[in-house]
């Protein structure tokens, strides 16, 4: 692998689930997220990434909203996208692998790029980039971007949603009640 090649390559981590230990593990390798939009990066080559956006307005089209996917979030092409944040538009991708948490994006009308990469699992980077994000816009460092309400439903709505639904790209998820 390329990888192996390269020197100043960090080495990636796990925490065990039973022990509570943090252990190395090898890289894995990309596979299909390779041309789904896996890529090996580090902070400076993403924040070189990040501004051109800026430069290249046809860029702009892969993070308007095309699917919403909370109250005011939306998934463009490979980016999701806050607009009205503060009074600005957040734009970002997040994602991880054995031994790599990691989030990137953009404050489009502040020419802002924030990267967080991180060596562990399972590590809040998203919630480490908005708090780099909310201290660079000076706004609090605990506001989120999306803050659903809580909602208790019935009885009888929750019996409405009993059952197995299927996808057609074969996953399905069961829902019953229980208790």
């Amino acid at each position: 692998e390329e990888l192996a090649k390269l020197d100043q390559v960090t080495v990636p981590y796990v925490k065990n689930a039973i022990t509570h230990q943090i252990e190395e593990v090898p890289w894995p390798t990309l596979g299909v997220y390779e041309v789904g939009g896996g890529v090996r990066s580090n902070v400076l080559d993403l924040l070189k990434y990040g501004h051109m956006y800026f430069q290249d307005r046809y860029l702009d089209k892969m993070w308007q909203p095309v699917h919403r996917v909370a109250r005011n979030a939306f998934y463009g092409y490979a980016l999701r996208s806050t607009p009205d944040y503060g009074g600005v538009t957040l734009v970002k991708h997040g994602g991880g692998q054995p031994g790599v948490s990691s989030c990137f994006g953009f404050v489009p009308e502040e020419e802002l790029v924030v990267a967080v990469l991180t060596n562990l699992s399972h590590v809040p980077a998203e919630q480490l980039w908005l708090a780099a994000v909310n201290t660079a816009l000076g706004l609090p460092l605990e506001q989120k971007e999306n803050i659903e309400p809580d909602y208790d439903a019935s009885l009888e709505e929750l019996q409405r949603m009993i059952g197995i639904y299927r996808s057609a790209e074969g996953g399905h998820v069961r829902i019953f009640l229980d208790g």
